[in-house]
């Protein structure tokens, strides 16, 4: 119990991307320039790093990312640190930044979502100004209480307007001066400053020297001397003028069509997402949008209370701060953590459900509740066990782990259902309780044992699996293993020492329930338990709770946990409720032996303390009257009323008091009196309408038991050691047929292995199914170069549209963000031509439907657009490539980009592929500046002066910053747009301010508008061009033969060119071979260890005969079911084989003890089958119904866990129907070679 309260929840396991990026920004540099001076040699200078898989860069405008792959399983932080002494020797521009180096991990997704926006009805949000507030409460509100708390990495701002002070500089004034743009700046960085100037004593005083010149206002700014010329100051307002603007804007931030601020929350690599979401939305006070939001008139009572509870105790949340003093509005917009939670809820709920059906099915086998109770009880012990080991192996509760824990609860009680059935047999043969467990047990624990460590060896080769593969399953095997070796020592442990101790049956149910009732009711009075027992007790266990509330009131500031009100609150209600049952439950047994003590004569004051002073204070009735005389089963309740008004009567008139002042007292306590009546017998017919439906059930259960008996008596026969008597079942029957014609067996088996053949290759694969969150993004772009402003009047009908079908579409919130965002790390192909539509649903029931039929809507949408691109994101889980990517290999840019265009434009008419594009597009316009070197010298001038000088005038540079209250405000010198708007303006530049002569930019260089590379790919140190798709009508096997044949017929690839299909498709090939090693590595194990036990080389290869009949059932019910072969899928099937032997082990351990008795080959076989046909039936029953609702699909999440059981049910099936014909046939053949091949020698 306290290694799963330290297990961290996630939605997978933690997977550690073996990838490194080394980003380096290099302002004002092309594409072209980024390749020469930054990827190249940094990309030579790591090509050495050890665990290199591949090394790749792309080289953009102003920024280099060098991107390293490594094999799985290289220790990233070796990686780290060789990566980083390499880069120490790396020569770089100095105009370049430092290199930057990014440890990828898709768990930096945001794990929240927050929107501020101001109120509909404050005016003070309105025009640039409102949004400069929001950016401002964001920032140094919402970022700053958000981020301290435990688990959160960062919380980033978009949107809105961020404050700068503009000083902009008109040309004219600045030329007639003889000034520089730059003797502003410098001007400004001077005057601005506050500095440390020492210390002195004076007396017996010590002071400390500041000086203290910062800005305090604009007019301050505007009045800085620049220059002083011949007694004349000139001063920055005299050369521009000094404005409160906002940065140049990149993005702009919808949500809900309202423009807002938004802000990411990232989680610690190693913090509990759930718990951060939780602590983030205990601070907010807002529940998410795009979680299951409940009206109040719709919430359960239980909601409304544990809102109030939050309220009363953790005060107004920030939210609610927000409204009321900025009358700005927060809520969380998107919340990953519910994805998890829900997925994690529906792997538990899976789980119990699958326990329950299975230890139904048990029931109805065994028809005994006591013998089904033993072996359900191997389910918990054996799960609970299970978490420590996990808890030491760093193994978190994810949708992988649990769902081993699900798949795994039918194969937790297969060993422990083979023991007992094996006592069960041996106390109907005859044998004591104790000598049935010990024969039973020792019969079957050389199987049982074998069986167990098959399993094992299945599953413990999933630790060793390379490969995205190797990432994600290997909790599940962790966790199956330790389940399966816990449940094996309950099963020879526990299970025969239940069995030993308890028998198998029992008194019938109704009157057990009925005779422990009666006899309560017989020597209890209800008024006697009610008076003296609930009330004492309630009164105790009310100051409990008092005290544990009072306790969490006060130390709740020093919990760190969002949740710890609620739990301490609600357990101790749950206490006392506990206590209240309790005293109906266990206390009239106290007062039962304090009646009999009482009876006999003897003393039972140490049972009835403290229930004297309660009963006489409050309640009506004398204690020889009514509280243990036998009159309380014979007098009426009037009798005892008036018995009672008779003493208090009689007490009245001795104490001399009148009986209208005593009146409302007594009337009091006669209500009392009669409420605890009423409770006292409701709660006796609440337990007695329970019971008698658990024994209504109970019953029927036991009569579908008795139908299951005779079905199973003409299916297998009796089960005894005289082997004449097995002929009268059906299964007898159909294997003496078998042993009889083993040709038609052999024929069946070939003709199902070719039908599985022939099916298993229609069936279309995929890396890992698609798993829908109600939640994607639509990235949208248009030509580049195209401005935000126009980019927004573009998209903002399509923005429109969708809001205006909200409702329709299903769509909970729409979040859309133009532009680019510079502090995403993640994508930096985005621009002001660009925008992103984030789409919220709504729940569903069917997610997927739900995603594509919007999906669809909106790409009819975006299709009335022209010159608009699309594609369709969803949060990342496993993979950070795409489905398909196509990489074309070449040295020249223009035929790279000619062939990219040609195949972008044949897979675009490919219904298999969807959101075709390709990486190499033109850039963005620009202004070309080439400067002729004889001019710049004939004038003195320097390059690189020049080039500053047009950055400074034209970008503007930052010269100081601005306090303004507690924020720093840059101060951002530039020129005026008047001077800088045109291309033309920027060619009339001064760029010698202070010279004789004025010398213009477009005298010394030359000014042509044009476009080069949006960006230049290399893989391992050759240039290649990129195109990318996601998957459209039909799986990745279908799309990734679309391309190749498309590629291939569409196009004359030159000889030194060609193409190369990579993605989702490469993971996938690398995947299936480590699986298919992982396979063959555990079919090995599982053989040793059959062959170790029964000592034999032929027999474990006769039990391995029944996994590929498990796979005919596995590809027949994917194909059926429209089921796509994956990872998943493959993992499915591994655990299958591991499965089928059980049984095939049981039956074959069993012919080999009956041969050891002397028993003749063919009956040793027909008996061993009848025999074992229960046993092998109940742990088929068991697995398949404790996976059923797996299969199902129900739930979030359920696209990774439906294929996988799938998978196991349909192919154990086939396999158990199979194995009780054809491992009989088989062993019986083999059984008669080596007998004729025994005779032969003896000859």
């Amino acid at each position: 119990y306290f290694s799963l309260g330290q297990l961290p929840v996630t939605l997978m396991p933690e997977m550690s991307y073996p990838t490194l990026t080394v980003r380096t920004e290099y302002p004002g540099a092309a594409p072209e320039e980024v390749e020469n001076d930054i990827s190249r040699p940094i990309e030579e200078a790591l090509g050495v790093v050890g665990g290199l898989n591949e090394i790749s860069s792309i080289s953009r405008a102003g920024v280099s990312d060098v991107i390293l792959e490594f094999v799985w399983g290289t220790s990233m932080v070796d990686a780290i640190q060789n990566t980083l002494e390499k880069l120490d020797l790396v020569y770089l521009p100095r105009e370049a930044e430092k290199p930057l180096l990014l440890h990828y991990d898709p768990s930096l997704d945001p794990v929240m979502e927050l929107s501020l926006s101001g109120s509909s009805s404050s005016t003070k949000y309105h025009g640039d100004e409102g949004l400069r507030r929001l950016r401002r409460i964001a920032e140094l509100q919402v970022k700053r209480l958000i981020e301290p708390i435990k688990g959160v990495a960062a919380a980033r701002v978009r949107g809105g307007l961020e404050e700068e002070i503009h000083v902009l500089i008109d040309e004219d004034k600045l030329q007639r001066v003889n000034l520089s743009i730059g003797q502003v700046l410098s001007r400004l960085r001077a005057e601005n400053i506050n500095a440390a100037g020492g210390r002195i004593r004076e007396g017996g005083a010590e002071y400390m020297i500041r000086t203290i010149n910062e800005y305090q206002t604009l007019e301050e700014i505007a009045d800085t001397i620049v220059f002083r010329r011949e007694g004349r100051e000139i001063r920055v307002k005299d050369l521009g003028q000094v404005i409160h603007g906002q940065r140049d804007r990149e993005m702009l931030t919808h949500t809900d069509g309202a423009e807002s601020v938004q802000i990411d929350i990232y989680k610690e690599a190693d913090a509990n997402m759930v718990a951060v979401a939780k602590r983030v939305i205990a601070l907010v006070g807002e529940v998410p949008t795009s979680s299951k939001k409940k009206d109040d008139k719709t919430k359960s009572p239980r909601e409304l209370q544990r809102e109030k509870m939050k309220k009363l105790f953790r005060g107004p949340t920030l939210a609610g701060k927000l409204f009321n003093e900025e009358q700005a509005k927060l809520r969380v917009v998107a919340d990953r953590s519910v994805f998890i939670d829900n997925s994690i809820k529906e792997v538990v709920n899976t789980a119990i459900v699958g326990g329950i059906l299975a230890v139904i099915v048990l029931l109805l086998f065994l028809r005994d509740i006591r013998t089904t109770a033993i072996i359900a009880l191997s389910i918990p012990i054996s799960i609970f066990v299970t978490f420590a080991p996990l808890n030491l192996l760093n193994v978190s509760l994810n949708i992988m782990s649990l769902g081993g824990l699900a798949m795994g609860i039918g194969m937790l009680v297969d060993s422990s259902i083979v023991v007992l059935e094996s006592i069960y047999r041996c106390r109907e043969e005859g044998d004591s309780t104790r000598n049935a467990a010990i024969r039973g047990t020792t019969e079957v624990r050389g199987a049982v044992i074998a069986s167990t460590l098959t399993s094992i060896c299945v599953f413990f080769p999933m630790v060793f699996v390379e490969g995205l593969a190797g990432q994600v399953f290997s909790d599940l095997g962790l966790t199956v293993v330790t389940s399966l070796i816990a449940a094996l020592i309950v099963a020879v442990l526990f299970i025969p020492m239940l069995a030993s101790r308890t028998g198998f049956k029992l008194q019938t149910g109704a009157g057990m329930v009925s005779h422990a009732l009666g006899s309560l009711e017989g020597r209890i009075s209800l008024a006697v338990l009610w008076r003296g027992i609930l009330l004492p007790i309630g009164a105790l266990l009310t100051l409990m709770v008092g005290a544990k509330l009072g306790y969490t009131y006060w130390s709740m500031q020093d919990v760190d946990d969002p949740d710890i009100l609620e739990k301490i609150s609600y357990g101790a209600s749950a206490m006392a409720v506990v206590g209240v049952w309790m005293s109906v439950c266990a206390w009239p047994m106290f007062v039962a032996l304090a009646k009999r003590l009482h009876d006999r004569g003897k003393s039972a004051w140490w049972l009835l303390t403290l229930f004297p002073f309660f009963e006489g204070l409050f309640l009506p009735g004398g204690a020889g009257e009514n509280r243990f005389g036998p009159s309380a089963q014979n007098n009426p309740r009037l009798a005892k009323l008036w018995g009672s008004f008779r003493a208090f009567d009689e007490s009245r008139k001795r104490s001399g008091q009148t009986f209208l002042f005593t009146a409302p007292y007594f009337a009091l306590r006669l209500a009392i009196s009669f409420l605890l009546e009423v409770i006292g017998l409701s709660l006796v017919w609440t337990t007695r309408v329970l019971a008698g439906a658990a024994l209504f059930g109970y019953q029927i259960l036991l009569k579908i038991g008795a139908q299951f008996a005779r079905l199973f008596a003409k299916l297998g026969g009796r089960k005894t050691v005289d082997s004449a008597d097995a002929d009268s079942g059906i299964y007898s029957k159909l294997i003496r047929w078998a042993l009889a014609s083993p040709g038609m067996m052999v024929a069946l088996i070939v003709g199902c292995f070719a039908l599985t053949w022939w099916v298993g290759k229609q069936l279309e694969t995929e890396l890992l199914p698609e798993v829908h969150q109600s939640e994607f993004t639509f990235e949208a772009a248009l030509p580049v170069g195209t401005p935000l402003n126009q980019t927004i009047a573009i998209l903002d009908g399509v923005e429109k549209s969708i809001l205006k079908n909200k409702e329709a579409f299903g769509i909970d919130t729409l979040l859309v963000m133009y532009g680019f965002d510079t502090t995403n790390m993640k994508r930096s192909d985005e621009g002001e031509h660009s925008a992103r539509f984030k789409v919220l649903l709504k729940p569903s029931s069917k997610p997927r439907e739900a995603e594509e039929r919007v999906i669809g809507k909106l790409r009819a949408m975006f299709g009335e657009v022209p010159d608009v691109t699309t594609r369709v994101t969803r949060p990342v889980l496993f993979s950070s490539k795409k489905p398909v990517v196509i990489q074309i290999n070449g040295d020249d840019l223009p035929e790279l980009k000619r062939y990219s265009d040609e195949a972008t434009a044949l897979l675009s008419r490919e219904p298999a592929l969807a959101d075709v594009e390709p990486t190499l597009r033109s850039g963005a316009p620009e202004v070309q500046i080439t400067y002729d070197r004889q001019q710049i010298i004939r004038h003195g001038l320097n390059l690189s002066t020049v080039a500053n000088q047009v950055r400074d005038m034209v970008k503007g540079a930052e010269a100081t910053r601005f306090n303004r209250r507690d924020r720093r405000v840059p101060i951002v010198v530039r020129l005026a747009e008047k001077d800088r708007g045109q291309v033309a303006d920027v060619g009339k530049l001064t760029i010698n301010p202070g010279g004789d002569t004025p010398i213009p930019l477009n005298s010394i260089a030359k000014l042509t508008v044009g476009e080069g590379p949006s960006e230049i790919r290399r893989i391992d140190g050759k240039r290649v061009a990129l195109v990318q798709a996601n998957i459209g009508a039909g799986s990745l096997g279908t799309a990734v033969d679309a391309a190749n044949q498309a590629l291939d017929q569409g196009i004359e690839w030159p000889g030194y060119m060609g193409f190369l299909i990579t993605g989702q498709n490469e993971e996938w090939k690398r995947s299936r071979t480590s699986l298919y090693l992982a396979l063959g590595l555990s079919l090995f194990l599982v053989y040793v260890i059959m062959a170790s036990q029964f000592e034999s080389l032929v027999q474990p290869f006769i039990i391995m005969f029944t996994i590929p009949m498990a796979f005919v059932g596995t590809v027949l019910g994917l194909k059926m079911l429209g089921i796509n072969l994956s990872v998943v899928v493959f993992l499915g099937m591994i655990m299958l084989a591991g499965i089928v032997v059980n049984n095939a082990i049981v039956l074959v351990d069993y012919a080999n003890t009956l041969r050891g008795r002397g028993m003749a080959l063919r009956e040793a076989i027909i008996q061993a089958g009848c025999v074992r046909l229960r046993p092998i039936l109940m742990t088929t029953a068991t697995t398949v119904l404790g996976l059923l609702p797996m299969a199902l699909g129900l739930g979030d999440g359920a696209e990774i866990r439906t294929p996988m059981a799938v998978a196991v049910i349909s192919g154990l099936l086939t396999s158990t129907v199979l194995t009780l014909l054809v491992i009989p046939t088989i062993y019986y053949l083999f059984g008669l070679a080596g007998e004729r091949l025994f005779q032969t020698r003896e000859k």
